[in-house]
């Protein structure tokens, strides 16, 4: 007589993307995952076409909903840029009301996912350029960078420590990195 295995369930997580860099970084997450034993599965999800931050939250929450139909989330995060204009102060609060209503973890590209990417890196894990200089920045340290870069290609310079090193100024990124069960592994 055989014995059964009982293989437990992967926790699911809902990961609203901006586009397809940001669904690219989920998929680099979701290798960390995996090579460290975290037991989860990322639901990686584009929320384009969508246009602004209201539409994409308006989106993200319609989706997870969605995809609640294929098994229980048990947290969910979008990744959104913060380049957002100074003169919609209200429609920024609408924003992140929504998303906290609707039980998301926010990250918040400051200014824009080049931005972000930025403080992977050790002199950059506190700067904050301007939008318009973010991807020339991030291309003196990394030259080959490029929008659109696939998960593979993001794992040729981002390590779990740059990970690490940027959720220390990434509140959002940091409360992912706990859903997925990662922060156990930083050193």
């Amino acid at each position: 007589m055989s014995t059964r295995v009982h293989v437990p369930r992967r926790r699911r997580i809902f990961l609203g993307c901006e586009g397809e860099s940001e669904q690219a970084y989920g998929s680099l997450l979701q290798t960390f995952a995996k090579e460290n034993g975290c037991h989860i599965h990322l639901v990686i999800t584009n929320l384009q076409p969508a246009g602004d931050a209201l539409k994409l939250a308006d989106r993200a929450v319609r989706l997870a909903q969605e995809e609640r139909k294929n098994g229980r989330l048990t947290t969910k995060v979008i990744m959104i840029d913060d380049d957002w204009p100074s003169d919609q102060v209200e429609r920024t609060r609408q924003v992140q009301v929504l998303l906290r209503k609707n039980g998301f973890i926010i990250i918040l590209q400051k200014p824009n996912h080049e931005g972000f990417l930025l403080r992977h890196f050790p002199r950059y894990k506190y700067k904050k350029p301007p939008s318009n200089l973010s991807e020339r920045t991030l291309k003196r340290l990394w030259p080959e960078y490029r929008k659109g870069l696939t998960g593979n290609e993001l794992a040729k310079q981002l390590t779990l420590e740059h990970i690490f090193r940027a959720s220390k100024t990434q509140p959002g990124l940091k409360s992912l990195l706990n859903s997925i069960g990662l922060a156990t592994h930083q050193a």
